[in-house]
């Protein structure tokens, strides 16, 4: 079933009526359209979306037809209400729209918003010299919110996850489908809701209890070739198959486990103190290295997903994904083995967490870091690192970048450019440049746990910001 939007206003109203013993609840206002969606586990007729409105979260009008709806609903109303998220797409008209009918003219904007002459931002850029061995497309990312959900690892289960940051689709919750993240929500990525796949990480911690937003999050498609390697990786990369969603694990994540061309252990791996995106990254490590705060200094945390797919269902990423190897080395360069064919593009994601001055990383520590039995932070802080990716993209837009910037080798397409190697190769569109997150980063992890948990804990430790206990 199609999301359905109905043209007429409504009295906002409140009525409790019971039909075959389930409960329908609704709340609307004077604006509040109504529409439907086609769940992987049931079927939400006649509900209505969450007010976008941060201050109409209070009264979020919702219709529910069975109860799992009302607690879709409800833990959304909720993630709306929070005080610490990115509420910048929350008046897009687009938020009920389905993904195959947004009108893509809407979401492409002018190529020049990507060139920055003097490289004083590092990620809006003129064009990036292509390598000959690769085909890259990438786009800049938003933080949206935290939760303590992973709809993936505990679907239905809100509250039940170590603390997550969430970027990209706004609406990501426990109760998430594939069905309501392609089709409704936010997307705080270039392309806005072109770009509804969900990405989200354990959260970043300080020792003063305070969470960490980071300055932005770039996220990589590449293809990569070479006939030098044995069997040679020449394969043309696939657009994702339809309900994709991967969890990186941590062995994928570790420096010591990826190998480049030149011989060295692959620097983009894990975690690294920056001073820009351009910086070299061979000095990178398993665990959080100590940054020292100054007005450029970041540290950047790397996640990298499996790319070779076996064609079977792509809902179960333990059994159906792995990666190419070379020498016994995880390697993008090398072709997927035989029993995994279907070459997907890679995923890398980069997230920059500022250092300030006066400050400094030591302490640092990811959420998942955390063993909820004990509550101790394990002694390799960051060793835990891992990400999930949930694929919510405009199915004309994955075609565009996969045909024009991955599957044409030496060419870069930068932060967002659907094609060509820089902006002034017009005859390709570009993604619009998403709005800037212009809000704090850092925010007390006391304040933001006891407004999304609720359970009345007191926060002694920062390692009490890790999970919602009971």
């Amino acid at each position: 079933m199609k999301n359905k939007h109905v043209n007429q206003k409504v009295v906002a109203i409140s009525i409790i009526f019971a039909i075959v013993g389930i409960s329908a609840i609704l709340y609307t206002s004077a604006q509040t359209p109504f529409f439907g969606i086609e769940a992987e586990s049931g079927t939400l007729t006649e509900s209505a979306k969450i007010a976008s409105d941060p201050e109409a979260s209070k009264g979020a009008y919702v219709a529910f037809s069975q109860p799992w709806d009302a607690a879709y609903a409800d833990n959304l109303a909720k993630l709306h209400a929070q005080t610490y998220r990115n509420r910048n797409r929350d008046n897009t008209p687009y938020l009920q729209t389905n993904s195959d009918e947004l009108p893509l003219s809407e979401f492409y904007g002018p190529r020049s918003a990507y060139a920055d002459p003097a490289n004083t931002k590092g990620w809006k850029e003129i064009g990036i010299p292509p390598i000959e061995s690769e085909g890259n497309f990438r786009v800049d990312c938003e933080f949206s919110h935290f939760a303590y959900d992973d709809p993936i690892i505990f679907p239905n289960q809100p509250n039940k996850s170590h603390l997550h940051m969430f970027f990209g689709n706004t609406d990501i919750n426990a109760y998430t489908t594939y069905d309501t993240l392609l089709n409704s929500g936010g997307g705080t990525c270039n392309g806005m809701e072109l770009n509804r796949t969900g990405y989200w990480t354990p959260a970043m911690i300080d020792p003063e209890s305070n969470i960490r937003i980071p300055e932005r999050a770039l996220v990589y498609y590449k293809s990569f070739y070479s006939e030098n390697y044995s069997p040679p990786n020449t394969a043309q990369t696939e657009i994702y198959p339809e309900r994709l969603r991967i969890v990186s694990q941590n062995e994928y994540n570790k420096v010591s486990d990826w190998q480049h061309p030149d011989g060295y252990g692959d620097g983009s791996a894990a975690f690294t103190c920056i001073s820009s995106v351009n910086t070299n990254r061979h000095n990178s490590q398993d665990t959080i290295p100590l940054c020292i705060g100054s007005d450029t200094q970041m540290l950047e945390m790397n996640i990298k997903f499996p790319t070779c797919w076996n064609g079977h269902d792509p809902t179960n990423y333990a059994e159906n994904l792995t990666v190419g190897r070379h020498n016994g080395f995880i390697e993008h360069y090398a072709a997927c083995p035989a029993s995994h064919p279907h070459y997907l593009t890679t995923i890398e994601v980069r997230i920059l967490y500022r250092v300030e001055n006066g400050e400094d990383t030591a302490g640092w520590f990811i959420a998942s870091d955390v063993n909820p039995a004990t509550n101790q932070i394990r002694d390799d802080r960051g060793g835990s690192s891992h990400g999930d990716w949930w694929g919510g993209w405009n199915r004309e837009t994955n075609e565009a970048f996969v045909r024009e910037c991955n599957n044409k080798r030496g060419t870069d397409c930068g932060h967002g450019m659907l094609g060509g190697s820089t902006v002034n190769d017009t005859q390709y569109p570009a993604l619009k440049y998403r709005d800037d997150y212009s809000g704090p980063i850092k925010i007390s992890g006391a304040s933001l746990y006891n407004e999304i948990c609720s359970n009345g804990q007191q926060i002694n430790n920062p390692s009490d910001l890790a999970y919602c206990t009971p």
